[in-house]
């Protein structure tokens, strides 16, 4: 194997790849964030069985980040499959505060038009990489081995040749030809670029797709990378077509060869800005701008100008202050958007404070919270969901992202700011998290309903056929509850359900699934737990319920029966409620206010003389 260096040294040695998997120095965790249970552990077999990982899993945002900020975590993967929008919110956030932990997102099935929609977003906000949910078990261990082999140390070669700006790599069909190509090019983002961890993993990632569909058997790709003042390009073609061309050169082919499939499109174009086919559709050119570098090459002169043209051009409102917060630029799409002309605020002593921005609370921000001053003080772009205030006094809610610009020096001249109008999406986002919540939840207790446990039901039991893995149901039944309703009167009634359904939901772990069954019948359904564990759990939650009692009791004692059943290899989902019914009809039948497990095997039995209540 060989790798040809046109600016650098001869050929480099590599050594043979290490396989995913607890590596010394290495962080040894990945995280699952997902709400759903069932997602979350198929993820988590996949990572243990395949990659030899150790996993941590969380349901939300929240845990997330208690997790990062105690564990070394490795990479974090973030179900997509729900209509809240946690996985979104969960990329953002460690894009912003972690951008060194890679992100790769779970999505629905591959083809799924939403699906593809979710993925675009989560890219763009600042995804690593993705995996289908048709394709986790093919996928998922190929995506981490690349995260792995890309995040970790570049072995050291030596600065020659990388400083230059114009270098030159041959790499063969060969695996290992691919990585070293990649390590080179991943120095030279050191010593030239200065992008942050994030940014050069997924310009890497994208690299990578695009010669994996360049190259093939008795076919080699030329690869020249050019660094310049204001960009980085990286364009490949068939080695032996000639040098690459300038990017104006000649008319580029409208879409690209079928060599290039849809998720290496799908990369490619959510981590450059550009994307460039050549007239066959077989090459291509890779532009990344240096808008998010740290330095720039010496030399570099500042235009004003052309950066006045650059804003005016952008189709939303934008503007860039100084780095005392002195409006410089405002354009014209910032003047229809905000109401605010070019003469109110370039002028003497006009400040960005000016601008009135105030937290999803409806909080006013102070000056060092502001956009641009977060963008100024941490020294990196930032991206900020806010209310603006129009001149008309209207309130809308806006997508602000603030972005360093730099002088010829390297260093901080100020923030350019975009504002676009946020407003629709967070209307639908809001009307999709309602109606998902309507259709998979009991109005009266909010906790799943019939139709979230049978969709439930079944993926467990698929799992337990696939992996066998144990898990269990609990029935419960408030005893006597007619008796309340036709005592106490019906609005009684209702609360006794909800604070029952209130303690068997705090009792209860993140991944248990608690239901409202029907009635004054509710289910919980306990991954991972033999028969035993579920009965011990029982007996505590029949042991909590008359806590529950509404005060409107007074000395009336609230109670409620019990019955346990676990899962059999090869049943269906009605035979499994069968068997977890009976053992509750048995605990009626023998005094109420008791545990009843299943008898395994057995035919179960019908009601007796006490029936249901």
């Amino acid at each position: 194997m060989t790798v040809h260096r046109g600016a650098g040294r001869d050929d480099v040695a590599s050594t043979p790849r290490q396989a995913f998997g607890i590596v010394p120095g290495e962080p040894a965790v990945v995280l699952v964030v997902d709400r759903d249970p069932a997602r979350r552990s198929r993820a988590g077999v996949v990572i243990a069985n395949q990659l030899g990982r150790r996993v941590r899993y969380a349901c939300g945002p929240e845990e997330a980040t208690a997790v990062v900020r105690g564990e070394d975590v490795a990479a974090v993967l973030a179900g997509l499959q729900t209509d809240d929008g946690v996985g979104l919110e969960l990329v953002r956030s460690l894009r912003r505060s972690r951008p060194e932990i890679p992100v790769v997102v779970i999505a629905g099935d591959e083809g799924d038009e939403k699906s593809e929609a979710e993925v675009a977003e989560a890219l763009r906000m600042g995804a690593t990489d993705y995996v289908a949910r048709d394709r986790l078990e093919a996928e998922l261990g190929p995506t981490l081995d690349r995260l792995r082999r890309l995040t970790s140390p570049v072995p050291p070669r030596g600065c020659e040749g990388l400083v230059r700006q114009e270098s030159r790599f041959v790499v063969a069909d060969d695996p290992e030809a691919l990585a070293v190509a990649i390590a080179a090019v991943r120095e030279q983002f050191e010593v030239v670029g200065g992008w942050d961890p994030a940014d050069s993993l997924r310009m890497a990632i994208a690299l990578e797709e695009a010669l994996r569909a360049v190259v093939g058997p008795d076919r080699r790709a030329a690869l020249t990378v050019v660094h310049e003042p204001d960009a980085s390009r990286f364009t490949l073609r068939k080695d032996g077509e000639g040098a690459a061309p300038p990017p104006a050169a000649g008319p580029l082919a409208a879409e690209p060869s079928r060599r290039f499939s849809t998720r290496a499109l799908r990369l490619m174009r959510s981590f450059m800005d550009e994307v460039r086919f050549d007239r066959d559709g077989d090459g291509v050119t890779l532009v990344k701008r240096l808008a998010s570098r740290q330095g720039r090459p010496a030399g570099e002169a500042t235009d004003h100008d052309s950066a006045r043209r650059l804003i005016e051009a952008f189709p939303d409102a934008a503007y860039m202050v100084d780095a005392t917060g002195r409006i410089l630029y405002w354009n014209e799409a910032a003047v229809r958007f905000t109401g605010y002309s070019r003469e109110e605020m370039i002028r003497p002593f006009a400040t960005v404070e000016r601008i009135a921005f105030t937290d999803s609370l409806g909080v006013p921000l102070s000056r060092e919270k502001r956009p641009a001053a977060c963008c100024l003080r941490e020294g990196r772009s930032v991206e900020l969901h806010l209310f603006f205030h129009h001149r008309d006094h209207r309130q809308l809610w806006v997508e602000v992202r603030g972005s360093l610009v730099r002088d010829n020096s390297g260093g901080v001249a100020g923030c350019l700011v975009v504002l676009r109008d946020a407003t629709s999406s967070i209307v639908v986002e809001q009307a999709l998290r309602q109606a998902r919540r309507e259709a998979e939840s009991d109005p009266l207790t909010g906790l799943a309903n019939r139709r979230t446990f049978d969709r439930l039901l079944d993926l467990h039991l698929r799992m337990q056929a696939r992996e066998g893995r144990p898990f269990c149901l609990i029935m419960a039944d408030i005893d006597h509850f007619k008796s309340i309703n036709d005592g106490w009167g019906h609005a009684v009634g209702d609360r006794a359900l909800t604070a029952f359904a209130r303690m068997l939901q705090n009792q209860s772990r993140a991944e248990d699934v608690v239901v409202r069954f029907g009635g004054e019948e509710f289910v919980i359904l306990l991954p991972d737990h033999s028969l035993d564990v579920a009965a011990r759990i029982a007996e505590r939650l029949r042991a909590a319920t008359p806590s529950s009692a509404p005060p409107e009791l007074g000395d009336r004692r609230l109670t409620a029966s019990f019955g346990v059943a676990q899962a059999l290899a090869g049943e269906s989902a009605s035979e499994l409620i069968r068997r977890a019914d009976a053992a509750l009809y048995r605990a009626k039948d023998r005094g109420r206010d008791r545990v009843e497990l299943d008898q395994v095997g057995g035919a179960g039995e019908e009601p007796g003389a006490a029936g249901r209540g």
